[in-house]
């Protein structure tokens, strides 16, 4: 029978995910792709019609891992145990691995120019719903005295030095040191109490 898959979308998904956050979006071409899965490249243009779609979906994947290891460790008794546990989270993914591969978003976003519309919105609106997910976070009133700036401020801030903790990474590979930096941050924007 034809137009049936004869492949693991599941597997497929995760070495489709594992080649872009290894080489980015330029360096990897449906050929690598089908090189990897050992699925024909006319099979997987069949199935997909293009790297941009299987993009996508392995970014789905990416994103909800992400999210559950995000909201997994933002938890504690402090705002700066919460912020802390979100650079360790993300110092986690980008560190994590026997081979580190750094952080999918970010090497999206240097090559973002390069890209269509819809792997634009994509990442567009993930920047914007961490965003928004800190911004809920730290707008708790329970860690209202905390905070020196307001909650949106603090988050947008947040998610931007993650972007430079990202690019970081690639000359420190220590995830201890990261930590280390991002205490500073934390200190600068949460009061002693």
């Amino acid at each position: 029978m034809s137009g049936i898959r004869k492949f693991d979308e599941q597997q497929l998904l995760g070495t489709v995910l594992d080649l872009f956050w290894k080489n980015g979006w330029q360096a990897t071409s449906l050929n690598d792709i089908s090189k990897e899965t050992g699925i024909q490249r006319g099979s997987l243009y069949n199935a997909y019609k293009g790297k941009d779609e299987l993009f996508l979906l392995a970014y789905d994947i990416y994103i909800e891992r992400f999210i559950k290891s995000v909201e997994s460790n933002m938890v504690g008794d402090t705002l700066k145990d919460i912020i802390n546990g979100l650079f360790k989270a993300a110092i986690d993914n980008m560190t994590g691995g026997e081979k580190p591969k750094g952080c999918l978003t970010t090497k999206i976003l240097i090559e973002i120019d390069l890209t269509n519309e819809l792997i634009q919105g994509k990442i567009s609106s993930f920047v914007t719903d961490m965003t928004e997910i800190i911004t809920l976070i730290l707008s708790n009133p329970k860690f209202v005295d905390e905070l020196r700036l307001p909650p949106k401020d603090a988050a947008e801030l947040i998610f931007t030095f993650l972007r430079g903790i990202a690019v970081m990474e690639k000359h420190h590979k220590d995830p201890k040191k990261l930590l280390s930096i991002c205490d500073s941050l934390v200190s600068v924007i949460v009061v002693d109490i």
